[in-house]
């Protein structure tokens, strides 16, 4: 019986296999809702019917003229576990935020099914047949699914396994698993008939997994000092191993080969160690030079090679046979992840809790990503428009995602991708000229990055910033960079801090603190004499002398949008509570609105200095004209939290949220008027 590939054992690490008459199998345990009971494709918004297509063939809502990136193997939330079907031709993963389980075309990474779940399952195998899909989640006890492939469909009328259980390994062919039952009883089942094949008692100490050797079901048990490997049918303990764990990484990772034989896990610490499962024969000792603990460790199934996850974010890959480290990557999307071996072993998927929102597949020979759907696989953290809104500029914040992409904004073609020292850049910014590009990280040396777009190359990496760097920004004549953070002073209170740079010779000209909270925008004023810092609050700083400038605006709220008009006469803000507001930047008195509710973060200035971008509280982007009071349009899809407007002011982008492309829009035919091409507000306006 294969034993789990993942952190401390649970969930399976490759194919699982059954026969065809898998058409009754059960179990559905202590819970039984309806939406476990059906499966749809993820319906289409009514627009879709008129909507173009993106670069890979794909719909986008109504509205929309261009995908920056893709929906292939795209989730909209973090991908837990990912199955391959014996062919090779599927690939199944759970992920949540939406809480589906979605099965992939792997050839053309198209979603042939969406199934809607309770919770991610932590556990996804397809029969041998390919005709069937097994889940299980873990809610309060394991809740073990099966669902058509063909269709979609949960099977009805299944037998119940054992109540107060949990899945700890599942056989190679799917057929059976082991249930650790009540915490003190090993519980062989047969999955097919509902059937209990085998009772035997737990040993002590923590269980996570087990494996299966011909008739003997092998238990591996820990108990802070050492692994002991039982034989549970006969209650007769096989072996034991020195193993320890520290306090603050629960959990010891460990795995069986698929066929049971071979037996990995962390001992001594930071050091793999493979052995013969029945005999505790040294098999091989994994070396690799990493900052950390393991958290998860797979065998592949043809047993060539071992894979093991780290707490600091790489992955190790090693030849089993010779024992030497065949790759490394470095930093994996998020923060820890689990492996997933494809049938043929030639390559494997990661997944975790926190980890990207897509299918990640790797080379199991030399540890390369393969990216047929290029683009971001986390969400986008930040878009920015070249001046002539040709080029848009796109980063994700996830950690472990160096990557600034720069697109044609017409067609939503990839042109270039900058490739950061650091992982997880929160924020882009181009400067007037369009010469160069500003990036600012949150992760890694939390670095701005002021990038040679004729080259390619990083011409300045200025540190400064002792916290993670959460927004950017050039001035209006391009010759000063503001950067803002969230770090903490010597009270231990959140106190975000500015820095001012020389855009030409990369020197910190200026150092503010004061700034109360998260750094959320930072802008400067169309003189250039001031800077403004939307926190807990929106504060304004001297550019020269770095003190601030009358009183703060907003105090103790958080204003997360911030937004100039074209004239710098006019500041929106938005406080993600659905509350924007406008003001006189030069009285900061406050403009009226009438504006309907929403639900934003952000808030964008159109150009022509009229008009208002913003996510309603119907999750639609509310176009908004200010001097009228009126809505003068709406867009309709997966909208995002951040809005950038091109510079002629006819292009919406919006990212952010769940989503890991940008979609751009075509404002002019949004708005049920004619497109304010120029038209600065009046005196009458303001008043």
């Amino acid at each position: 019986m294969a034993a789990t590939c993942a952190a401390r054992g649970i969930g399976s690490k490759g194919v699982a296999m059954s026969n065809a008459t898998v058409v009754n199998w059960a179990i559905t345990v202590a819970i039984s809702l309806p939406l476990l009971g059906w499966c749809q494709d993820l319906p289409l918004s009514p627009g879709f019917a008129k909507s173009r297509l993106d670069l890979h063939g794909d719909p986008m809502p109504e509205g929309a003229v261009a995908r920056l990136g893709t929906v292939r193997f795209r989730h909209t939330g973090a991908v837990h576990a990912v199955a391959f079907s014996a062919d090779g031709k599927l690939i199944a993963a759970s992920s949540d935020g939406e809480n589906v389980v979605v099965i992939w075309d792997r050839g053309t990474g198209r979603k042939l099914r969406t199934i809607p779940v309770l919770g991610p399952p932590s556990h996804l195998s397809f029969s041998l047949d390919c005709k069937w899909l097994f889940g299980s989640f873990w809610y309060r006890e394991t809740v073990l699914y099966a669902w058509d492939v063909e269709t979609g469909a949960a099977a009805k009328d299944l037998p119940r396994q054992p109540t107060q259980a949990r899945a700890i390994a599942y056989s190679s062919d799917c057929r059976e698993i082991l249930l650790l039952h009540r915490e003190n009883e090993i519980v062989r089942w047969d999955i097919e008939k509902g059937k209990e094949l085998g009772r035997y008692p737990k040993p002590q100490g923590e269980v996570s997994t087990a494996g299966r050797v011909d008739n003997l079901v092998l238990v591996p048990q820990f108990d802070g000092q050492s692994v002991v490997m039982w034989d549970v049918t006969r209650n007769k303990q096989l072996w034991s191993v020195a193993a320890t764990r520290q306090r603050e990484f629960p959990g010891l990772p460990m795995a069986f080969s698929s066929d049971g034989k071979l037996f990995a896990l962390e001992t001594p610490e930071r050091t793999i160690t493979v052995y013969e499962s029945v005999s505790g024969k040294l098999f091989r000792r994994l070396q690799g030079d990493v900052g950390k603990i393991y958290f998860s460790v797979c065998i592949s199934p043809d047993r060539r090679t071992v894979a093991a996850s780290n707490w600091d974010g790489s992955v190790r890959l090693w030849d089993l046979e010779n024992g030497r480290e065949r790759a490394k990557i470095p930093t994996i999307q998020g923060w820890t992840t689990r492996i997933y071996f494809a049938p043929d072993s030639n390559c494997f998927a990661t997944g975790s809790g926190n980890n990207a929102h897509a299918v990640l597949l790797w080379e199991t020979s030399t540890g390369k990503p393969i990216e047929p759907f290029p683009g971001h696989t986390s969400p986008v953290s930040s878009v920015s428009f070249s001046p002539d809104g040709r080029t848009a500029a796109t980063s994700s914040w996830m950690r472990g995602d160096p990557v600034v992409r720069l697109w044609d904004a017409q067609s939503g073609r990839l042109m270039r991708s900058l490739v950061s020292s650091d992982g997880g850049v929160f924020a882009v910014a181009f400067s007037p000229d369009a010469k160069t590009l500003a990036t600012c990280s949150w992760y890694g040396d939390q670095r701005v990055r002021i990038w040679d777009l004729q080259t390619a190359r990083v011409k300045h990496a200025l540190a400064g910033h002792e916290a993670g760097c959460t927004c950017v920004a050039f001035s209006s004549d391009g010759k000063r960079v503001v950067s803002g953070d969230s770090d903490h002073n010597l009270a231990g209170q959140s106190e975000g801090r500015l820095c001012v740079w020389d855009a030409e010779s990369g020197k910190l000209v200026r150092e503010i603190r004061g700034t109360r909270g998260y750094i959320f925008r930072v802008l400067f004023s169309d003189d250039e004499k001031q800077i403004m810092a939307a926190a807990e609050g929106v504060y304004f700083y001297d550019v020269d002398t770095g003190r601030p400038v009358g009183e703060v605006l907003l105090p103790n709220r958080r204003v997360s949008g911030l937004a100039l008009s074209p004239d710098g006469r006019l500041l929106a803000t938005a406080d993600g509570k659905g509350s924007f507001r406008l003001w006189e930047l030069a009285t900061r008195r406050e403009i009226a609105l009438t504006a309907p509710s929403g639900s934003s973060v952000d808030i964008a200035f159109a150009p022509n200095g009229r008009t208002l971008a913003f996510r309603s509280s119907n999750e639609e982007i509310v176009l908004f004209d200010w001097s009228s009071k009126e809505t003068v349009g709406k867009l309709s899809g997966p909208v995002g939290s951040r809005f950038v407007f091109s510079p002629d002011g006819r292009r919406l982008a919006t990212a952010g949220g769940a989503d890991s492309s940008v979609l751009i829009w075509d404002v002019a035919k949004a708005m049920n008027r004619p497109h304010y091409v120029a038209g600065k507000p009046t005196a009458a306006d303001l008043r």
